[in-house]
């Protein structure tokens, strides 16, 4: 699937070697609990995607940000060593930083998304970021994954009042327009 937009993005291809380490974590990370966006049968069929969604983010974060995997084995050895707690929206070692990864349904342009957050997620100084995936990604791994960082906001961002209706009521929303974009990084070494 192509992917068209007029926003700044960036995409972080998942390769192989990563794809299994995600697909490791995935089966390991997939314990069940609420969610509160899915029914409770919806989360129990869709939990291993709904974890290899939310992991795949977090590589790519990690990946965008060190230029390698050793944030995100650092984030997942403490993880999987805690698992009953969560990770307090920081997806990335020593920062306040919570990304959250959608797949991509009903619109290829990353334009007509938007980054919600509950407000039980919520963190006073926090930074949240916004990553999609293409649905097709998931449906067939052979190509990779490609993970598309949108952008990211500060909570003090959000709008006063939470959404009121719609599949997104009660969460705090920013449209992917209203997000600062992902800049591009340059690694030394």
């Amino acid at each position: 699937m192509s992917v068209t937009t007029k926003l700044k993005t960036q995409t972080i291809k998942l390769r192989d070697h990563q794809i299994s380490i995600l697909l490791s974590d995935a089966q390991a990370a997939s314990l069940g609990g609420a969610s509160s966006v899915r029914s409770p049968s919806d989360r129990n069929e869709l939990l291993w995607t709904d974890q290899l969604v939310g992991l795949a983010g977090n590589m790519a974060l990690c990946l965008w940000r060190d230029g390698d995997l050793r944030s995100y084995s650092d984030m997942r050895w403490w993880q999987n060593n805690n698992r009953n707690s969560g990770d307090g929206g920081c997806d990335l070692p020593r920062c306040r930083f919570d990304i959250k990864t959608s797949l991509m349904r009903s619109s290829r342009d990353p334009a007509d998304y938007r980054l919600a957050v509950r407000p039980r997620e919520r963190h006073k100084s926090q930074v949240y970021g916004l990553a999609l995936i293409p649905k097709s990604n998931i449906d067939d791994l052979t190509n990779g994954i490609d993970v598309i960082l949108v952008g990211w906001c500060e909570d003090s961002d959000f709008y006063e009042h939470p959404e009121s209706f719609g599949t997104f009521s009660g969460a705090y929303t920013l449209m992917s327009h209203e997000l600062n974009p992902f800049p591009p990084m340059r690694y030394c070494r």
